[in-house]
């Protein structure tokens, strides 16, 4: 499996995975409307997003992250918005995997810990990144 920071070349391969992840929650089938969300979010640099591709090179998993502020810290905050793992790929480490990516970058960048998610859905996984209880 490979995880990188995507950019603008790997806008199809995200369309269809975003798109996916909004019909999980309920939403109608918007492809267009979603490659321009994720083109806008890109090439305004709004938000930053992790691709996983599974060994032949198919994309199975993304992790959207949005800048935030700590004026406590005075530093910048990533908020976990989206985790989503194609259900092909599911139970095979995917999603933690991209959680591990996210939290070696905020750690990388030098900012303040990344903030949890908004669904129970993955919750667990990360948990136990955040407190690095299974971490060697």
């Amino acid at each position: 499996m490979q995880i990188y920071q995507a950019t603008s070349v790997d806008i199809e391969d995200l369309t269809l995975l975003f798109d996916a992840y909004r019909q999980f929650y309920g939403q109608a089938p918007a492809p267009m409307a979603a490659a321009a969300f994720i083109a806008e979010r890109l090439a305004k640099s709004e938000s930053v997003i992790f691709l996983a591709r599974g060994e032949t090179g198919e994309a199975i998993g993304f992790a959207q992250l949005y800048p935030a502020f700590s004026s406590v810290a005075m530093k910048r905050m990533w908020y976990l918005n989206d985790l989503f793992v194609a259900a092909s790929a599911r139970q095979q480490g995917v999603a933690r995997a991209l959680l591990r990516r996210v939290r070696i970058s905020t750690l990388h960048n030098e900012t303040e810990k990344f903030s949890s998610l908004n669904s129970n859905t993955y919750k667990g996984a990360f948990l136990c990144l955040v407190t690095y209880s299974h971490l060697p």
